[in-house]
């Protein structure tokens, strides 16, 4: 079956425990002596390697016992830079915290596809907001991105409020409310929810600070409407 690595775990006489994802969703194994640097199993020590694997059931093991891997995609190289390692663990912590392990499944086909966009070199933070998004949508949250949430105008929005749950036109904005948001930012938001996949047409257009800056503010979204602390998304903003 074909499935993405999450994370692993060390464990007794150089067997290793991974985390990993496939469409019916999170799910554990072991592979045995997985630690020693000859190991067949080896490639699947790099977050978000895409493998086929073949399990196989022991009853003296908690968890089912790597039989056969065929590597599909690996992702890590000697070469990436800090912008990709940073966002790829702050996509494995997203993978693993957002939804619970049977509807993380929905998420496969996504990883996968931010995967593959990782692997052709396409802007690591736009396709870290891009998953963000997807997620929220498969988490029930739609925030309206085309009209004004109150009145359905498209013409002169001037603020994006999560509150609110999308834009907000110049009529319907309440005396007083500051948009968080500049123009070049609620384009970049609109972008985002909007685009149906990672090839990133047209990327070029939005700013490294502003691709931070809505980031660090989907973050905050995720620990206020899920409950959800994504720490890795704080040290993406921090320090890219």
């Amino acid at each position: 079956m074909k499935a993405i690595i999450l994370s692993k775990s060390d464990y007794k006489e150089k067997n290793v425990i991974y985390n990993a994802i496939n469409e019916n969703g999170i799910f554990s194994f072991q592979a045995k002596g997985a630690q020693s640097p000859n190991s067949p199993y080896v490639s699947l020590n790099i977050p978000l390697t895409v493998a086929d694997i073949e399990l196989s059931e022991d009853g003296r093991y908690k968890h089912k016992l790597l039989k056969n891997v065929t590597l599909l995609i690996g992702l890590v190289n000697g070469n990436d830079d800090l912008d990709k390692l940073l966002t790829i663990s702050a996509i494995v912590e997203l993978t693993s915290r957002c939804l619970d392990e049977e509807e993380a499944g929905a998420l496969f086909t996504p990883l996968l596809q931010v995967v593959e966009a990782l692997k052709l070199g396409k802007d690591p933070l736009l396709v870290t907001l891009i998953y963000v998004a997807k997620i929220l949508k498969i988490c029930g949250t739609e925030l309206e991105v085309d009209k004004c949430v109150f009145c359905g105008s498209k013409e002169d929005i001037v603020n994006f409020s999560f509150a609110e749950g999308g834009f907000i036109c110049r009529n319907c904005r309440e005396e007083g409310m500051v948009s968080e948001f500049s123009p070049s930012q609620m384009k970049l938001i609109r972008y985002v929810f909007k685009s149906p996949d990672f090839t990133l047409k047209d990327s070029e257009k939005y700013t490294k600070e502003d691709k931070k800056y809505l980031l660090g503010k989907l973050n905050e979204f995720i620990d206020d409407y899920l409950g959800v602390n994504i720490k890795s998304l704080y040290t993406v903003v921090r320090d890219l």
